[in-house]
């Protein structure tokens, strides 16, 4: 019995310096996202792409977004990213590249995007077999779907 109880505790001991050697090289790798405009932007360095911090109706406090996301349909979040210079919305593409797997609620770098709702957002994209649907993120589960246009959901922009 103590056999197995000093070979069980040698295991134990073995895959935690195991995990502390894994957790520490983690937190060496330099983020591929950077931080621009006082903290209103973010460069992600894998696609070259810069995204607002926040989700649109939200502002950047200096150590998060606070407020409340706007809720558009995909026409009216389309036609704000229009009138803000520069900025549009992205592609289902572009924005799934923004969904970590390794997270939950949300399933988004919270360091890079603090305080995303974890839900639905609008994509640019145009469900291919319904004109009446477009493609959304969930930011929750980090899944992509269609959604009638016409729902309120919040959105987040892009520039190249």
């Amino acid at each position: 019995m103590a056999r197995r109880k000093r070979f069980a505790i040698a295991w134990l001991a073995l895959g935690l310096c195991a995990l502390g050697g894994y957790l520490g090289s983690a937190q060496q790798t330099p983020s591929r996202f950077s931080v621009r405009a006082g903290g209103q932007e973010v460069h992600d360095r894998s696609t070259g792409l810069t995204w607002r911090r926040c989700a649109e109706g939200m502002a950047w406090t200096g150590v998060g977004c606070t407020g409340e996301p706007r809720a558009f349909t995909q026409i009216e979040a389309a036609t704000h990213a229009a009138q803000q210079a520069g900025w549009r919305l992205p592609t289902v593409g572009e924005l799934h590249t923004l969904v970590d797997e390794a997270r939950r609620d949300p399933a988004i770098d919270s360091q890079a995007f603090p305080d995303t709702p974890p839900t639905w957002f609008w994509s640019a994209s145009q469900a291919n077999s319904r004109i009446t649907h477009a493609w959304l993120v969930h930011f929750g589960e980090g899944r992509a779907n269609m959604a009638l246009r016409l729902n309120h959901l919040p959105a987040r922009l892009v520039r190249r």
